[in-house]
């Protein structure tokens, strides 16, 4: 994105104070999801914003386990601590439905600081990372048309 960002602002002799990038790999997200990303960190005067979905707990990382050497173990030792689902803090991960950057940011070569802010989006999400995720997909964009 660095790159892209100085070859835009030559290419259109202007500078451009936020960077939005929508991977294409998230064709689920709604236009209105990335205007209130983008809202809220000209609102909250963030570095950065990235949109997030909670995790189900079953999928929380102290739950993860490793296989090595044919045996079983925690990912993490805070997973051997953990006895019922309600221990767990809520966890979140990224959907790729925008990341809102401030051009200072991105010139540094960063995505994220002590400044990123986060947007929680409630609606289904699908990053296309396999053909089975994109099976997913074309089920979704089935039933909306």
């Amino acid at each position: 994105m660095y790159d892209g960002l100085l070859k835009s602002e030559k290419h259109f002799k202007t500078k451009f104070d936020i960077i939005i990038s929508i991977p294409p790999t998230s064709p689920l997200r709604k236009v209105k999801d990335v205007n209130n990303a983008i809202k809220k960190l000209i609102d909250k005067k963030y570095d950065s914003l990235w949109t997030i979905s909670k995790t189900d707990s079953k999928f929380h990382p102290y739950k993860s386990l490793l296989c090595k050497n044919n045996f079983l173990r925690y990912f993490s030792k805070e997973g051997e601590k953990i006895k019922y689902r309600q221990q767990l803090n809520q966890t979140y991960y990224r959907n790729g439905v925008a990341y809102v950057i401030n051009r200072s940011l991105l010139l540094k070569k960063k995505l994220i600081n002590n400044k990123t802010g986060y947007l929680i989006i409630k609606s289904f999400q699908a990053s296309i990372d396999n053909l089975e995720d994109l099976q997913i997909v074309k089920k979704k964009f089935n039933n909306y048309y």
